[in-house]
């Protein structure tokens, strides 16, 4: 069992393959993109097809799951649903029949048994149900700092979220 797991967001996705061994989550791939505010939507939208794409190309998935996105912020709305088009237009490229969408207090619930976790707590959850170091999950600034990618945790988070409702993991 193998998923691609999205945290979409228009500015920085985070896209984690998962696999199931045995009981066990394994991480396939971790992989986000930093997309330029500059830029128009279109290109954004594209980059962001391009690496799912890839990822598609490379690894055979039997699920793609996505966080259901929102915003108090009307723009916001309006950019993660072209978001939530492009990743729709991807799967059905790759013959998928749908993309599975899981609500954020699911995805928290699921990962952290509090639907209403902060960040700090789902990327802890997530480093200790996960089979790579937490390292991983950091990059590393231009002054030398290490600074948390909460876009894969939180792409981790929705798989793991998913995984479970679906019983492949306790």
């Amino acid at each position: 069992m193998k998923i691609l797991a999205l945290d979409v967001s228009i500015a920085q996705p985070g896209f984690a393959v998962l696999e199931v061994v045995e009981g066990e989550v394994k991480v396939i791939e971790l992989s986000y993109i930093k997309t330029n505010a500059k830029e128009s939507h279109g290109f954004r939208l594209e980059q962001i097809a391009s690496e799912m794409r890839r990822i598609l190309e490379d690894i055979e998935v039997n699920y793609i799951v996505r966080e259901r996105g929102f915003s108090r912020h009307a723009q916001v709305t309006q950019a993660l649903y072209k978001v939530m088009g492009v990743t729709e237009l991807v799967a059905h490229e790759d013959s998928f029949k749908g993309v599975v969408d899981i609500s954020v207090t699911t995805v928290k619930k699921q990962v952290t048994g509090n639907g209403k976790a902060g960040k700090e707590e789902v990327a802890e959850c997530v480093f200790e149900q996960v089979d790579i170091p937490s390292e991983n999950f950091y990059e590393k600034k231009r002054n030398g700092r290490m600074v948390l990618v909460d876009d894969l945790t939180d792409a981790c988070a929705v798989g793991i979220a998913f995984l479970r409702q679906e019983g492949y993991i306790e």
